[in-house]
């Protein structure tokens, strides 16, 4: 990808639009340093699409808090509230990255690098998803107010995060009302999944079902897609309260107080079986 293919897929994704031309010149000279590297034209496109995402969520939450804060002042502070802003609170966020980022990103490469083949595809190899739904949250939606949909957004995103913490797991998406986890381990994907569930029982007005499958998943710019993923979410639609749906390929060697059922899956042309584990049991 020449320069000039960047340089319009980095206008066209809006990433440079209010950047001035020497910055954009130093940023391009740093990729180029990136491609003597040997990181090659795809890999920067991912790479471009990540940056996309993240700094525009990023961006995007950090408006709303400035928002929140800037219309308590009078109309003629707000420029210089604004200002002061951009200046002494958005820093933290700069730090947050430059502080956190390296050593994350360190942990991930070696977390994964000794399952890496040299014949592989880095960005589409085997592993076990799970999505985890909260039962019944459209109905709680339409009769919560903002404040109570907040916090259980805030709480799913907490106990997704708690239960990937210490075990080979991965929380991959947030979508508000549910999270996707991804790991290698099916055992600790599966553990992980079942306490996902107890935790959201016990933390939410609400109780959750999982849906749990193994298989090659394609990452990109940091999200996950492919086949597995869509099994797992179809596994989660169809899966009781307080239960995991999970295909037969994606159980452990023994699991525990699993039963088998046929199930009929939204979009699939034929029942499939799968295997029932309760949350509170053993996987």
């Amino acid at each position: 990808m020449p320069r000039t293919a960047l340089e319009e897929l980095l206008t066209r994704t809006g990433m440079i639009a209010d950047v001035d031309a020497a910055t954009t010149q130093a940023l391009l000279a740093r990729i180029d340093q990136v491609r003597e590297e040997g990181v090659d034209d795809d890999a920067l496109r991912t790479l471009v699409q990540a940056y996309g995402r993240a700094i525009g969520r990023v961006a995007a939450a950090e408006a709303q808090v400035a928002l929140r804060h800037l219309a308590h002042l009078p109309e003629d502070e707000r420029e210089e509230g604004l200002r002061r802003w951009i200046e002494h609170v958005m820093p933290v966020g700069s730090l947050a990255f430059s502080q956190l980022h390296p050593p994350l990103v360190e942990r991930l490469v070696r977390r994964n690098l000794t399952t890496v083949a040299d014949d592989s595809d880095p960005d589409a190899d085997p592993a076990s998803v799970a999505f985890v739904d909260l039962c019944g949250s459209t109905a709680y939606m339409l009769r919560a107010t903002p404040d109570e949909i907040r916090d259980l957004a805030d709480e799913v995103y907490m106990v997704g995060q708690e239960m990937a913490v210490g075990r080979d797991v991965v929380a991959g998406k947030f979508l508000g009302d549910g999270v996707l986890l991804v790991g290698r381990d099916r055992a600790a994907l599966l553990g992980a999944t079942l306490d996902t569930l107890g935790e959201l029982g016990r933390r939410t007005p609400l109780r959750a079902s999982g849906g749990v499958a193994h298989g090659w998943v394609l990452r990109r710019a940091g999200d996950y897609f492919g086949p597995t993923v869509n099994l797992a979410a179809r596994l989660s639609e169809a899966a009781s309260a307080d239960a995991v749906l999970v295909d037969p390929g994606a159980l452990p060697d023994h699991p525990h107080r699993a039963h088998r059922v046929t199930v009929q899956l939204r979009g699939a042309s034929e029942p499939r079986e799968a295997a029932v584990i309760e949350a509170g049991g053993e996987a």
